[in-house]
């Protein structure tokens, strides 16, 4: 099955480090391209770059120009290469604008340390059964990439004013995409 991030984030080679895509209106937000796509497909473009190694350690994004519909080309760039850790930089350019970062991410690949080794986990708030709680309802008025994902808040309120801004909220890819790093990376994005 090719699920919809995959088709999404599919790249197209034009040379070892550049590629292009079509973006249309699938995973848009109110104006532009939904950001936590934006992420995934440059993590794609690293992902398959033929010298790229390990896993995926951090990712940082700068969000200067909006991403229209239309052909962008994504640009991968290696920045560094240490023993461990590896630092590259995806950037995207539109065709009427060649010269001009629409976006770009700083990602750090690399291995990943043990869980005794100087790292941290975050504890999973109490939280009911996904299946207890009433799927989020303003989807259907909401941004396009809204559409590819189900959410179940259970702490705050999405598109309302509350006494502290945060929630919780369980939230998935409706066709049931498997929650690999890719994956990951595009949820991200989803928490309002």
């Amino acid at each position: 099955m090719i699920y919809s991030l995959d088709n999404a984030t599919e790249l197209t080679s034009i040379d070892a480090n550049r590629y292009r895509r079509e973006v249309d209106e699938t995973w848009w937000n109110f104006n532009s391209a939904f950001g936590g796509w934006a992420a995934a497909t440059a993590f794609s473009a690293i992902r398959s770059h033929a010298d790229c190694r390990g896993e995926l350690l951090s990712l940082n994004a700068i969000f200067p120009k909006a991403i229209k519909a239309g052909t962008i080309e994504v640009k991968t760039n290696l920045l560094a290469r240490r023993a461990q850790s590896d630092f590259w930089r995806a950037e995207f350019f539109s065709e009427e604008a060649p010269d001009e970062v629409l976006v770009a991410f700083d990602i750090v690949m690399g291995r990943k340390r043990s869980p005794d080794e100087d790292s941290f986990e975050k504890i999973l708030p109490d939280a009911p059964e996904p299946s207890s709680l009433s799927e989020m309802g303003e989807q259907d008025a909401g941004p396009a990439w809204l559409q590819h994902y189900e959410q179940r808040p259970f702490f705050g309120t999405p598109f309302t004013k509350n006494a502290r801004p945060t929630s919780c909220v369980w939230v998935w890819h409706k066709d049931h995409r498997p929650i690999d790093t890719k994956a990951l990376i595009a949820l991200s994005d989803t928490p309002m």
